[in-house]
């Protein structure tokens, strides 16, 4: 904890650390994540990778072919063998940059006092992280909207679903959870059985048009949706509304499916500017999303 003074000071002074700014340790890097994950209850629930080693991160699954067993006959081989598969996905961090300035003002009259530093470690943890959640979702290579310096940084999972012939999309109903049963009849049924680890992912105004449509059935059930601030679950699973997640677009997969990963090493550097009477600071990092199993995904718009 250091003082507003003491931190002016060591900017100007260029006395840079990981409290204040410079080269993130591998300790304080995971700390930063992990502060920015708490932020949300969709990123506490995925993977995240906090270190990846290297250029890349393979995420790698092994599976094996169903119905293999065959009856044993003492000496006699199988006539069928089946053999491990593996289908690597990989995490190539791209770089990133979050530029933002802590002005003189907020410095004096903030009411953390010696705090500051803690508060503005956590301000830019949530502000780094809300739009690594954004991008995860809505990043689109091939976009061209107005927002295109920031969408094509890289590709989201949406993009990549959509270009992933492996995905199980269905077509959305009449109600949201007509659409939601018919993803769960979707989805293969080796999955089926891990509900407990299995996610619902929709919009914030899907779960609540969701709501009342359970408040309509006229039940207990549909009088807590409405009144309490219980989690909504379909059929033994959790349905989790997302921030940035699209109207209209459901996705249901395991939370530890999709991932979100950093490479080494992020970096905080502030410059003080006496003219704007302002610290400004660049954080720069390398991240890149996806998921493991596109077979364990099922889509609906």
């Amino acid at each position: 904890m250091i003082s507003v003074r003491e931190y002016l000071t060591r900017i100007e002074k260029g006395q840079i650390n990981t409290a204040i700014g410079g080269l993130f340790s591998d300790e304080y890097q995971m700390h930063f994540i992990r502060l920015a994950q708490k932020s949300d209850p969709f990123l506490s629930e995925i993977t995240i990778i906090p270190q990846i080693k290297g250029t890349n991160y393979k995420m790698t699954l092994m599976g094996f072919g169903r119905r293999a067993l065959r009856a044993g006959v003492e000496g006699v081989a199988p006539a069928l063998l089946t053999a491990p598969t593996t289908a690597p996905r990989v995490l190539t961090p791209k770089e990133v940059i979050l530029a933002f300035d802590i002005t003189d003002s907020f410095l004096e009259q903030n009411i953390e006092g010696d705090n500051v530093t803690t508060v503005i470690e956590q301000g830019m943890a949530t502000l780094f992280m809300a739009d690594m959640l954004d991008l995860a979702i809505n990043g689109d290579t091939a976009d061209a909207s107005a927002d295109a310096a920031f969408l094509t940084i890289l590709d989201g999972y949406l993009a990549q679903m959509a270009a992933d012939a492996g995905i199980h999309q269905v077509a959305a109903q009449a109600t949201i959870g007509g659409t939601l049963t018919k993803m769960l009849q979707a989805l293969p049924e080796e999955f089926k059985g891990r509900r407990e680890g299995l996610r619902y992912y929709t919009s914030h105004e899907d779960a609540e048009t969701y709501q009342d449509e359970l408040r309509e059935r006229g039940t207990v059930l549909g009088d807590q949706a409405v009144t309490t601030n219980l989690s909504l679950v379909r059929g033994g699973i959790t349905v989790r509304p997302v921030s940035f997640l699209p109207t209209g677009t459901q996705i249901l997969t395991a939370a530890t499916n999709l991932h979100i990963g950093f490479g080494r090493q992020m970096k905080d550097e502030p410059q003080r500017q006496a003219r704007k009477r302002a610290t400004e600071h660049t954080v720069t990092a390398s991240a890149d999303v996806g998921y493991a199993d596109s077979n364990a995904i099922v889509v609906a718009n």
